[in-house]
């Protein structure tokens, strides 16, 4: 008996003999195989099987791939075809473009010129099913070929303030779409139309130019842009100024007037008088009796704006006071000082006035024309002055008066003032209202003054010729005119006068210096400053007690200085020429002897000028002595002697000489030779 099975869900035909026939189920295409069994039995045989395995191969499948589109000039990479169950692939156009491999499933596809002109073209895959199969199969897909945009955006454009930019001249090529943008902050009607309208912001206005750009779109081409610029006329700005009132025999200028962005302007008026200078912002205008018996005229300001924009005007009135005109000055506003009221005359006609009456605002009063009043303390004042006519009109004019406080004057001096040095002066003046203008120092000497005026250092200083006690000033004046002084005095203290003297000089002896200065009536010395001119000498070249004493290195001049300074820091110096000179040449020899018996000693005359010594000077060191040139001396008994040579010469120099010798004891032993210059018994 035969039994065919399979791994699938397929169906069978005839599945009981040795050639039966398989459908495959879909589940079997999906998976591509499956296993086909056959069993064969025969009665109570072992079952026998063997099976075989059947590969499925799909029909030949292809996709194109989506349309798409580029921009003329590019190439079109084909990547979105797919195909499955082929033995080859092949790309066809309906163009007159070429791949550069038809027979792959991603080929670069390059346009022709007719592909161009057509703007589109269809890309065709054909693909052969690989066997056992032999069908075949095609796809399409549409390239479009786009043309790049071309945008022109106009010529540039000009409005005035408060209109509205419609767009009449702009162009566009080969676009899906276009879009107009701004630098501005403005909006647009119809941006996205060729023919648009731009509304500018005010920040647009402000700045007077934007820039607007067309852009034109064709994906996948890159987009074309192009701009014009907006150029916006802001509309004048005019402000006549503030109105104002006048005397009725004054002109007037006005003050005050503003014009911007205009390319011309000009005054006129409504009354008849006269204007002067009415192309600038500051006219005069006289007015005319009428004007005056009207009490008021009224000037107007027109401004033209550019291209032709239109004219702007503002108006100011000028109002006539029919009383009689009246001002007045004052000076100085000063605490403490007399403040004079001057009428001004230029202005006022004082030859018509019958009554005159200040009030200072202080509770005081005066009926004349110039008044002088001292107001009590720092402030302000309302001060007003009433002037009546003679026709009986009256003016009340009032002025705040402020009165200021008076500058401080101050000055420090440095200490020490020694005569012949310069005493140091130092502001310390300030002012609480304006700045300090001018300095006065008067120094008490009679010298001429120090005016020093701002911004020049008011520091000075003074050279007094003589000591003494003077009056110092400081005068300083701010601002405001105001002034005040300062008086302290100055004492100018005398120096020291500085003197030594200093014994007789000689090499390697001390050398007594003793203080001779004078005090002078200031203060006793209290300080003494050596240099000794020696600076082989360390640290005893200098010395700063009172008598000192110095052994100088070497023989020569040297110029000794002394600087005293005395109680009051002041100080003097003095310097001398110290001449040391060179200590006279020394030696001596002697007999040797022994104790209690004569020894005699020599100077030697091939190293001693025995003419230029004065006197000899013998120390035996046992206590004897002689002032002869060759002495003897007995020594009592046998030790250790230093014997000692000085020589004074003529000229008052000094030199010691140690000498060593040898002694025989009293029992004849010859004994040591020391170095110390010693004698031995």
């Amino acid at each position: 008996m035969l039994q065919w099975s399979t791994s699938g869900t397929g169906t069978w035909v005839n599945a009981n003999t040795l050639n039966p026939t398989y459908t495959p189920s879909v589940a079997d295409i999906a998976a591509g195989s499956v296993i086909l069994t056959l069993a064969a039995t025969n009665g109570s045989c072992p079952v026998v099987t063997d099976y075989l395995q059947l590969n499925i191969q799909h029909e030949v499948m292809v996709n194109a791939g989506t349309d798409d589109a580029i921009c003329e000039g590019s190439n079109f990479n084909i990547n979105t075809a797919s195909a499955t169950g082929y033995s080859n692939i092949t790309w066809t156009t309906s163009g007159s473009g070429t791949f550069n491999n038809s027979g792959i499933l991603n080929p670069v596809y390059t346009p022709g010129p007719a592909d161009i002109a057509a703007g589109s073209v269809v890309l065709t895959l054909t693909g052969i099913s690989s066997g056992p199969c032999s069908g075949s199969a095609t796809d399409d897909m549409i390239l479009d070929i786009r043309t790049s945009p071309v945008a022109d955006a106009g010529t540039d454009g000009l409005i005035c303030e408060g209109e509205d930019y419609i767009i009449t001249d702009a162009m566009a090529y080969d676009y899906a779409s276009v879009i107009w943008t701004s630098t501005g902050t403005g909006t647009f009607l119809n941006g996205s139309a060729l023919s648009a309208t731009y509304i500018p912001s005010p920040a647009d206005i402000a700045a007077g130019s934007v820039t607007l750009t067309l852009v034109a779109s064709n994906p996948p081409c890159a987009d074309a842009t192009d701009t014009q610029s907006l150029t916006i006329i802001q509309s004048p700005l005019v402000n006549a100024g503030p109105d104002a009132t006048i005397c009725h025999s004054c002109s007037h200028t006005v003050s005050g007037a503003v014009v911007n962005n205009a390319v011309s302007y000009s005054w006129s008026t409504t009354g008849t008088g006269i204007i002067t200078n009415g192309t600038t912002l500051n006219p005069t205008y006289q007015p005319s009796a009428g004007d005056i018996s009207n009490g008021s005229a009224t000037l107007i300001l027109t401004a033209v704006s550019a291209s032709g924009c239109g004219s702007f005007s503002d108006e100011m009135v000028i109002f006539i006071n029919q009383n009689p005109d009246l001002d007045f000055t004052w000076s100085p506003v000063c605490e403490g000082q007399p403040t004079n009221f001057i009428v001004d005359e230029t202005m006022t006609d004082v030859n018509s006035i019958a009554v005159w009456h200040w009030n200072f605002g202080d509770g005081f009063y005066a009926n004349v024309m110039n008044p002088s009043h001292t107001f009590p303390a720092v402030g302000a004042y309302e001060v007003t002055l009433t002037a009546t006519d003679t026709a009986g009109y009256t003016t009340i004019l009032t002025h705040t008066v402020e009165i200021n406080s008076s500058p401080i004057a101050f000055f420090s001096i440095d200490t020490p003032n020694c005569e012949g040095n310069p005493t140091q002066f130092h502001n310390l003046s300030s002012t609480e209202n304006g700045y300090i203008t001018r300095w006065v120092w008067s120094y008490g000497d009679g010298s001429d003054n120090d005016t020093i005026y701002f911004p020049n250092d008011p520091n000075p200083s003074h050279d007094y010729a003589n000591s003494g006690i003077f009056e110092v000033s400081l005068n300083v004046l701010n601002s405001f005119g105001c002034e005040n002084t300062y008086f302290t005095q100055v004492t100018v203290t005398p120096n020291p006068v500085a003197n030594f003297y200093y014994t007789t000089l000689c090499e390697d002896l001390l050398v007594n210096f003793q203080d001779a200065s004078f005090p002078n009536g200031a203060g006793n010395v209290v300080g003494w400053a050596w240099n000794f001119d020696d600076p082989a000498s360390g640290i005893f070249n200098l010395s700063d007690i009172e008598d000192p004493q110095h052994i100088f290195s070497a023989p020569g001049t040297y110029n000794v200085t002394l600087q005293i300074t005395n109680f009051n820091n002041c100080t003097d110096t003095i310097t001398k020429q110290v001449t040391v000179g060179a200590a006279p040449a020394v030696e001596f020899t002697w007999q040797s002897s022994c104790a209690e018996a004569l020894t005699s000693f020599f100077t030697d005359a091939t190293v001693v000028n025995l003419n230029a010594v004065a006197t000899f000077a013998w120390d035996f060191g046992d206590g004897g002595i002689s002032n002869l040139q060759d002495p003897q001396h007995m020594y009592a008994a046998g030790n250790d002697y230093t014997v000692m040579l000085t020589i004074t010469d003529t000229a008052g120099l000094h030199q010691l000489c140690k000498s060593p010798c040898t002694c025989k004891s009293a029992a004849g032993s010859i004994l040591q030779l020391y170095s110390t210059y010693l004698f031995r018994d």
